[in-house]
Parts: structure tokens; C-alpha cells; sequence
């Protein structure tokens, strides 16, 4: 029997079957190298994509909570004023001023009522303040747009409290003519009431600002 004849096939055998092992294993190898750097590639996708997100969230809560202040208040502000400069006095308001010496009846009751709407407005003269210091935290987050509004609100005020001020003081009243201005700047009479146009255009810049982020959150 020839004994190598019958032994190099099966040594041929035995190295083909290794060889094809050793081939199959660094396949598998590649392979699960291949898969676990893909893995690894997704896991870090996914944490990016995790992470701006949970960024941009937090960025649009602090925004929306801003937002959300800043709207009411100005609603509330915009309620205020038309409150406040209301022409009609009722009871003792105005009563609250400093009086002058000698005032006869007449001249106390036209005094209270034109001192009246500052009276009203100084009684939320606390949250008018409240809310315009938010202003620069406002402009932080919304834009150097976002500032002119407060400034229309601080304007408002000192407006009325000027002509009030003018007003009572008789011998800072002048003509006929500025008084009545004066007196629009208190009361507010009119269509074309500046001040009141003014309050309006803050309110709306307020919405535009506002409202995409309110009506709006990230994906």
C-alpha cells in the first residue's frame, strides 16, 4: 500500500480546510471591525444629534419663558395706559397730590382730575418698572429690535407725568394752545392720541418678536 499516496491528499485536505478557517476568521474579523466602527460611528451621531437638540430645547424654553412674560406684561401695560388716561375722575382721585395753599374749591376739583391719570398710573408704577427691566435681558435673547418697545413704555409715562406736572402748574401752562396739548398727553383724547399709537406699535413689535418662538419648538 503506498502509505504517501494516501497521506498527501488528506495533508491537502487538512491545509485547504485550514486555509479556508483562517480566511473565514479574518472575514469575521473585518466584519465584526466593520460593524462595531459603524456602531460606534451611529452611537456618536446619535449623542450629537441628542445634544443639539437638548441645546436647542433649553435655547427655545429660555426664550419661551421671556417671551411669555414680556407679552402679557405689555398686554397688561397697553391695558394700563388706556385705564389710567381715562378723561372721567371718580371720588377722591387725584386726591393724592401735593395741594397748593389757597386753593379754592373749583380749582381743587380740576387739579385732582388732571392729576388723576398719573395717580392711576403710579399705583402700577412697581410692575411698569418690573417689566421694563427686563428690557436688555430681552434684547439679549430677541434682538437690539427688541429694546425700542420698553422705551416706548418708559416715554409714555414720563409724558403723562410731564404734562400732568405742566398742567397743574399754571404759570408752566402757557397758551391755550399747549395746554390742550397737555391735556391730550394726560387724557389721551382723540384718534390721533400719539401716546396711544405709540403703546400700540410697541405691543405689535412685542407680538412679532414673540410669537414665532411661542407658536414654534425644535424637531
Amino acid at each position: 500500500m503506498d502509505v504517501q499516496g494516501i497521506i498527501a491528499p488528506a495533508v491537502v485536505a487538512a491545509l485547504v480546510s485550514g486555509g479556508v478557517s483562517i480566511g473565514a476568521a479574518i472575514i469575521n474579523n473585518r466584519y465584526a471591525r466593520s460593524m462595531h466602527h459603524e456602531r460606534l460611528n451611529a452611537d456618536a451621531d446619535l449623542a450629537e444629534k441628542k445634544y443639539r437638540y437638548e441645546r436647542a430645547l433649553a435655547d427655545w424654553k429660555r426664550k419661551t419663558d421671556v417671551a411669555e412674560e414680556v407679552l402679557a406684561g405689555f398686554y397688561k401695560a397697553r391695558a394700563i395706559f388706556s385705564s389710567a388716561r381715562h378723561p372721567l375722575s371718580r371720588g377722591d382721585e387725584g386726591a393724592s397730590r401735593k395741594r397748593v395753599d389757597g386753593e379754592a374749591p373749583e380749582q381743587t376739583s380740576r387739579r385732582n382730575a388732571v392729576f388723576a391719570p398719573l395717580e392711576r398710573l403710579n399705583k402700577e408704577v412697581n410692575f411698569l418698572t418690573e417689566l421694563t427691566s427686563i428690557r436688555y435681558r430681552f434684547s439679549a435673547l430677541f434682538g437690539a429690535e427688541g429694546d425700542k418697545p420698553f422705551s416706548e413704555i418708559i416715554s409714555a409715562y414720563n409724558e403723562v407725568q410731564h404734562a400732568t406736572y405742566a398742567l397743574l402748574d399754571e404759570s408752566r401752562s402757557g397758551s391755550e394752545q399747549r395746554e390742550l396739548r397737555l391735556e391730550e398727553a394726560i387724557w389721551g383724547m382723540g384718534d390721533d392720541d400719539k401716546i396711544t399709537k405709540a403703546i400700540n406699535n410697541a405691543v405689535s413689535t412685542i407680538e412679532n418678536l414673540c410669537r414665532p418662538i411661542l407658536l414654534s419648538q425644535p424637531e
